[in-house]
């Protein structure tokens, strides 16, 4: 996400891309694709410390795509936007040679309450504000063909198909201006501290990796 200043606020922009071919897992449904594109552009408005104003989606689909499966997955992600407090907008929509969506969401925090990737200083503590490897997991069942309990199944499905932007509690660290550096952490955590590292000229140490 980038952030611009705005009469003492920080307006917080955020745009995130969802490929058929490289993020859709065998047995998404349509509402899963829809939810999780419109996380995966709230969440990082969630590493900043900002409030959603809305999402607007430009959405790429294939001549053959039913209509029944556009209603679904705009269904889907007009869901994810409502249960965290915010708004699916509209946007665009034209055809191409796979399912493609492109959401762009739209938030603000004060500017004095923004977190960014580049503050964090030697003596930090890591936190998370979830548990990793549930993606991973779903891919070892999915693509591998690795068993795993029908109970087990259900939450790995549950959590990596419907994941949940941190927005309450990126609010609430900004505004207890705890936090020296943040970000969202869908890409994986490996890449998220290398991010913030580069950033914030340090390293770090992990030694109890939350999975």
């Amino acid at each position: 996400a980038v952030a611009f200043s705005l009469d003492g606020e920080a307006l917080v922009v955020n745009t995130d891309m969802l490929v058929e071919s490289t993020d859709v897992l065998p047995g998404m449904t349509a509402a899963d694709v829809g939810w999780k594109a419109g996380v995966m552009g709230l969440s990082d408005l969630a590493a900043k410390g900002a409030r959603p104003y809305g999402v607007v989606v430009s959405l790429g689909l294939p001549d053959s795509t039913p209509e029944p499966y556009v209603s679904a997955l705009v269904t889907g992600m007009n869901k994810a936007c409502r249960e965290h407090g915010t708004y699916y907008l509209g946007g665009d929509t034209n055809r191409c040679s796979e399912l493609v969506v492109s959401c762009t969401a739209i938030g603000s925090v004060p500017k004095s309450r923004l977190i960014h990737r580049s503050g964090a200083r030697p003596g930090d503590i890591i936190a998370v504000t979830g548990e990793f490897g549930y993606t991973g997991a779903l891919f070892e069942v999915v693509l591998r063909r690795h068993d795993a309990p029908p109970s087990i199944l259900r939450i790995i499905r549950e959590r990596a198909l419907r994941p949940r932007a941190r927005l309450n509690e990126g609010r609430a660290l900004a505004e207890a201006g705890v936090v020296s550096a943040a970000i969202d952490s869908s890409d994986g955590l490996a890449w998220s501290l290398h991010e913030i590292a580069n950033a914030s000229k340090v390293g770090f140490l992990v030694e109890r990796l939350p999975i």
